[in-house]
């Protein structure tokens, strides 16, 4: 009996430690924080319900945020230019502040200050701030122009836009709707290519990008996860969970700083940590439906491989092989709780109806 409870306890750790990433607190806001922007050792934060910018110096071992400058009515994102710090504003307008004026800045332009929707989250790329409105709209501006003129490259959205980021000529945009889409900025007509990366999150706001990878925040979920971009349909993979309602993300280093809308923090993960579980990260399986009554599909196997099924008592009851686009019968399962263990991979639980 001790020899079964062992491996019932050895179990439910393994399945349990993938899901306990947590992040630590780098510091408190005052405002509600929503975007995040990081310049040399310096990161900007937008305090939406105080209307401030601030900053914090994150080689500092406790942080306090100071205030860069009070700007528009509910400011939403951050972007910037050597020196020149844009911020896109809900009330429809795109300011900009000097910072290299004398501390603390006073004097803020308008870039944009009429014709534009509700406007969130923005970008830059070269000259070009692109920029997403509460209208149906993905947009930019070349901020360089005395009189600036709004493009946009994709009108009548069936979601509105939260976040954006731009990885070489592909600009991802998550949606309230659930989805992260891209388009392919080198085309001739953007909206032409507007392709659906990954659907039914929950409110999936900031993202970042890190090789092959790109971070999200799920502010419904309280979670960030990251799917492979490389993939044609790539399987979301939490990285941190726990969390209030993370707004933006952005990794510095291997780094990734995280703005909590609910809980007015400012938190960091090490992503180094990922690296010990790398390989057992890349080896995960998925099955479905999950609870079953009869077959088991399941998906990420790329070859042949042995395989065990245990009850909850640590007992085998099962054994066999798995063959890759394949089921596995479990009709003369009783109902409960099982264990399926794959060669040198996860252990996965599921139930049988």
């Amino acid at each position: 009996m001790k020899k079964i409870t062992s491996l019932v306890i050895i179990i439910l750790f393994t399945c349990i430690s993938k899901l306990t990433a947590q992040a630590t607190t780098v510091t408190n806001t005052a405002g509600t924080p929503i975007s995040i922007l990081i310049e040399g050792n310096e990161l900007f934060i937008v305090e939406s319900s105080t209307d401030n910018i601030t900053k914090i110096d994150i080689t500092d071992t406790n942080p306090t945020p100071v205030v860069v400058s009070t700007v528009c009515n509910i400011p939403a994102g951050l972007s910037i230019r050597s020196n020149e710090l844009f911020i896109s504003c809900t009330g429809g307008s795109i300011q900009k502040i000097d910072l290299s004026a004398p501390f603390p800045p006073s004097t803020i332009t308008d870039v944009v200050s009429s014709g534009l929707g509700n406007v969130t989250e923005s970008v830059l790329m070269g000259n070009d701030l692109y920029f997403i409105q509460l209208n149906g709209k993905i947009s930019k501006v070349d901020v360089t122009l005395v009189t600036p003129v709004v493009i946009d490259l994709i009108t009548g959205l069936p979601s509105n836009g939260l976040g954006i980021i731009i990885d070489g000529d592909d600009l991802y945009f998550s949606t309230f709707s659930g989805e992260i889409n891209k388009l392919d900025l080198s085309a001739v007509d953007p909206s032409s290519t507007l392709t659906t990366i990954i659907s039914s999150l929950n409110f999936p706001a900031g993202m970042a990008i890190k090789e092959d990878y790109l971070y999200f925040a799920e502010a419904g979920n309280g979670k960030i996860s990251r799917i492979n971009i490389s993939q044609i349909n790539p399987t979301p993979q939490e990285i941190v969970s726990g969390l209030m309602q993370p707004r933006d993300i952005l990794i510095n280093d291997n780094d990734l700083f995280i703005s909590d809308f609910n809980s007015n923090e400012i938190l960091k993960f090490d992503l180094n940590t990922l690296s010990i579980n790398e390989n057992e990260i890349n080896n995960r399986i998925v099955l479905h439906p999950n609870p079953s009554g009869n077959l088991l599909q399941i998906s990420g196997l790329t070859k042949i491989e042995s395989y065990k099924v245990y009850d909850s008592l640590g007992k085998e009851v099962m054994n066999g092989t798995l063959y890759p686009n394949k089921k596995v019968d479990i009709q003369n399962l009783t109902k409960g709780l099982y264990f399926l263990k794959i060669e040198d991979r996860d252990i996965v639980k599921f139930i049988k109806q």
